[in-house]
This record gives structure tokens, sequence and C-alpha cells, in this order.
């Protein structure tokens, strides 16, 4: 194969591992979210009034909560699929990316039936490899578990939002509380008793290609309208969440370098006037938002920390379409990888498997808020789509 192939080959994992680092930057914010309290225990009584006189305005949270609701915006246009009917060819049978999804975990599920020698982690890991096989169902378990992780985050920040608050405003947070909680009520029966109607609304805007362009632009913004940087007792967004965001904004780059798109993007720019090519191009919506991302991640966050800025240097530098196969050859084989497999098909495997890892992680992370979480979500994809698909996909 040709250097070209190669890297063609090579985009979809880099893609993968774009959305893996995406996932793994919400651990240090949730961390910080709940446990940053329990380091201001160690400060001392006297500076503790001091900040407590000098703080007029609401205590700073990692990352933000405006910032967390632009992350849920871009990331439910990412999965928009996951949540609307799409049916298959037979009865009970799924289409979109829930059908691939269902298809995928019954494949996998009906493989470790009938293996009989596998042990307790091999049949997990071969049902999540069988299950995430497909670039579809991939991306629909990505937008599940970010909204889960989202909806933990922003229940951690309005935990930590919540009492000084209460404390600020007293008695008038209160009755602005429950106005907005009783504002909300007619919302909530609306949307009850018009699901159909709102659905179908819905169904027409969402086959827009544009949604799918807002995406990127609403993360840049939810980056750009993060909290700054600071340690946990001040309430600063993680370097890490930074390293990882800057890393997967790296890794989207590269994939679509790696599958060609850079060039065919590119091309009107040579071909017609720079205004005429700028105006409605697709190269602006694709690597606009993550140019913009990288520089205000780097001039703001990353600038003045050289062990973070590293870091990120150094993941970029591994997920390059150049580097990462060369690479991956000689790990795959030191850690005895089947060589009948395309080393590509073996890293999205590697990848699928961690990923796992990382989604399980946040359950430690988030605590009970993460299962109350994926319980909504659980129930939610189950009144849209039925029961009747996972019973089959089960059988």
């Amino acid at each position: 194969m040709s250097s070209a192939e190669v890297m063609r080959a090579f985009a979809e994992v880099i893609f993968r591992i774009g959305d893996l680092l995406s996932l793994a930057s919400l651990l240090p914010v949730i961390l910080a979210c709940r446990f940053g309290d329990l380091r201001k225990r160690h400060i001392q009584s006297n500076q503790k009034k001091e900040q407590e006189q000098q703080q007029d305005k609401l205590p700073r949270v990692p990352l933000g909560f405006i910032s967390t609701l632009l992350l849920i915006a871009a990331e439910a246009l990412a999965c928009r699929g996951v949540f609307f009917v799409t049916k298959g060819k037979g009865k009970a049978t799924l289409g979109g990316p829930m059908g691939a999804l269902v298809a995928g975990v019954g494949k996998g599920y009906k493989t470790v039936q009938t293996t009989k020698s596998l042990g307790f982690l091999d049949r997990v890991s071969t049902m999540v490899v069988i299950a995430f096989d497909q670039e579809t169902a991939f991306n629909a378990v990505h937008g599940i578990a970010m909204l889960v992780a989202l909806l933990t985050l922003s229940t951690a920040i309005l935990g930590r939002l919540a009492f000084p608050v209460m404390k600020q405003c007293g008695r008038g947070a209160c009755k602005h509380l429950f106005r907005l909680m009783a504002l909300a009520v007619p919302v909530f029966l609306f949307g009850v008793l018009r699901w159909q109607t709102i659905t179908k609304a819905w169904k027409m805007v969402q086959t827009e290609k544009s949604l799918a362009d807002i995406r990127m632009f609403l993360r840049a913004a939810a980056l750009i309208a993060a909290t700054g940087p600071g340690s946990d007792e001040d309430g600063g967004t993680p370097a890490m969440f930074m390293v990882l965001q800057a890393s997967s904004l790296v890794c989207s780059f590269w994939a679509h370098l790696a599958t060609g798109d850079l060039a065919s993007i590119l091309k009107p720019f040579f071909e017609n006037p720079l205004l005429t090519a700028a105006m409605d191009s697709s190269a602006m919506v694709t690597f606009l938002p993550i140019v913009l991302g990288l520089l205000w991640l780097v001039a703001v966050h990353l600038y003045h920390r050289p062990g973070p800025f590293m870091l990120t240097t150094l993941i970029s530098s591994v997920s390059s379409p150049v580097v990462l196969p060369s690479l991956w050859a000689s790990v795959a084989s030191n850690l005895g990888l089947s060589s009948s497999l395309a080393p590509e098909k073996s890293l999205s495997q590697v990848v699928s498997i961690v990923y796992t890892l990382v989604f399980s992680s946040l359950y430690c992370a988030g605590g009970t808020v993460t299962f109350i979480s994926t319980v909504l979500m659980v129930q939610l994809l189950l009144r849209i789509h039925g029961i009747e698909a996972w019973e089959q996909a089960f059988a």
C-alpha cells in the first residue's frame, strides 16, 4: 500500500481517538467539581475570612455552566439521529445509528454465547469490539456517553453554585427558583402532550446538513467560554481538560487530512478569488472552528504552562497519520496482537476497549449522579425506540 492509502485507512481510527480524548477530558473536570471543595478545608481560617469578604460575586467553577450547556448542544446535534426512530427492513428492526448499535450488540452477544472457551474479561472485550465495529454504532455510543458525562458535569456544577447563590440572594433566591420552576411546568406539559408534533417538526429540521456544521462552532464557543486556568481551590478549569481537548481537535484535523478532504476543500481557494471561495465554503466550516479553538486553548490555557503544552504536542504528534501507522506496527508486535488483522483494524479494537474503560471510570468520578444520568438516558431512548429491537437482538 502507498503512504496515501495507509493514511486513508487510519483516518477512521484517528477520528475515534479524537472522540476518546474528548470523553476523557471531562473526567478531570468532574473530579474537580466534586472534590475541589475538599482542598479548601486545609486553608487557614483567617484566609477563609478574607476570601469570603473579598468574594462579592458567584464563585468560579471548573469549565463553567455556560460552556457545559454549549457542549451539550454540540453533542446533541452531533448524535441527533439517535433520538429519532428509523425503521429497518424487518419488523421490530431499527435503522439509523441506533439500528447499527443494536445490530452490533446483538452480533456480539451471539458470538459470546456460541464461544465457550472465553473468560469473563474476554467475553466483555469481544462483545465491545464487535458492537463498536461499525463507525455508525461507535458514533452513537460516543454521543450517548458524552451526553451522560455532560449531564453529570452540569449537575456537579449546579451543586457547587446552589448554596453560594442562595447565601448571596437570601430568601429572594428561593422565590426566583420557585418562579422558574413554575414557568417550567407549562413548558414541560406542552412537550409531553405535543411530543409527536415536536418530533415531526424536528425530523424536518434535523436532516439539514447545516446542523452538523454548527457542532464544531458550538464546541469552539464552549472552549472560549470556559473558565480560565487555575487550581481546584479557586475553581479554575483543570489543565488536563485543555490538553485532551486540544489533542482531540488536532485529531479531527489529522483525520480530515488523512481522508483527503483537505485537498478537495482547499481546491476552490486556488481556482476562485479569496472572498468568493471563502463564502459558503466547506473549508471554513470544517477547519475554522478547529483552528479557532486551538488558538484559544494555546494562547489562554497552555502558553504559560510548559508541561501541559509539551504533553499536548506529544499526543498530537503521536496521533498524526504519518507517525501513527509506523508506531502502531511496533507496538502491536510487542503486545502480541494477531498479525492476521490489518493494523488499523487492531488499533480500532484497542481504542474501543480503552473507550469502554474510560466510560466506566465516569461512574467512579461522577458517583450516583452518573448512574442517574445513565438511567434517564436509557429511559429516554427506550421511550423513543421501544424495547422490541433489543429483545430481538438478545433472543
